[in-house]
């Protein structure tokens, strides 16, 4: 395996890892130049590679190229900057030889559960170390309690996805989908979520208001009424719940 006498960046380096595709990761990176000194474990002829700087140039070099516009918003290196639904996919090999690896996969971003599992076996494509084969979740963001865990489904994780990005408001459809520890489809969400309002007991008033219950009773009888009353025995002992975020309540039904 020839050495280059510099590392390879940009064009170069890309050219150098498509004219060796049988080469190991091992073997791209130290034939890169990409060599690291220090007295940790040794590799091919006691060279140790910088996996971090030469992944890092490959990822600027396809960039530059344009190859990454869809799957750098896939997989990256650090967590995603958006809000949306992410995994950090973990290689068992890698961290049972004492290795961390990984990479983020921004869920959002795949269009489908092939797509997603694709992802996945790009990542330990990726692996330093041989025989990359078992994977699991060590970190995540915008997912739920019930699909966090170190082995989610990835169909799942597809499901949630796709659900979240076709609803407007994502804060109350999380609540909702933690209330049943399930993926609801967008029907299910909107039979059970009655919106967000500043107190349970306006939207108790609201409610009745609505259905034309209020219309026979005098004004003054109306002042009277505990709207918070009305709330924790008609609704809450009914089974509604209302959940406090963003500057109010998010009202769900039974």
């Amino acid at each position: 395996m020839t050495t280059a006498t510099k590392r390879l960046t940009g064009s170069e380096l890309l050219q150098y890892v498509k004219t060796n595709p049988t080469l190991s990761k091992t073997e791209q990176a130290l034939g890169a130049g990409y060599i690291r000194d220090n007295n940790g474990p040794e590799f091919t002829q006691g060279r140790t590679p910088a996996f971090t700087d030469f992944y890092t140039a490959l990822l600027e070099a396809k960039t530059e190229a344009g190859e990454l516009s869809h799957q750098h918003r896939i997989i990256s290196d650090s967590i995603p900057s958006h809000d949306g639904p992410a995994i950090y996919v973990a290689c068992l090999a890698s961290y049972n030889a004492g290795t961390l690896y990984g990479r983020w996969i921004s869920l959002e971003w795949c269009t489908d559960l092939e797509e997603l599992e694709n992802a996945v076996q790009e990542v330990l494509k990726g692996s330093p170390t041989p025989g990359a084969e078992e994977w699991a979740v060590h970190d995540s963001q915008g997912l739920p309690c019930f699909l966090e865990g170190e082995y989610p489904s990835l169909s799942d994780l597809n499901d949630w996805a796709e659900q979240t990005a076709n609803v407007d408001e994502r804060d109350a459809y999380m609540i909702a989908c933690e209330n049943e520890s399930r993926v609801l489809t967008h029907e299910e969400f909107l039979e059970v979520y009655r919106g967000h309002h500043s107190e349970p007991k306006h939207f108790a008033e609201e409610y009745y208001e609505e259905q034309g219950l209020l219309n026979d009773i005098p004004t003054e009888l109306l002042y009277a009424i505990d709207w918070e009353r009305v709330w924790d025995s008609e609704f809450d002992c009914a089974g509604w719940s209302a959940h406090y975020a963003n500057g109010g309540y998010y009202i769900f039904t039974d």
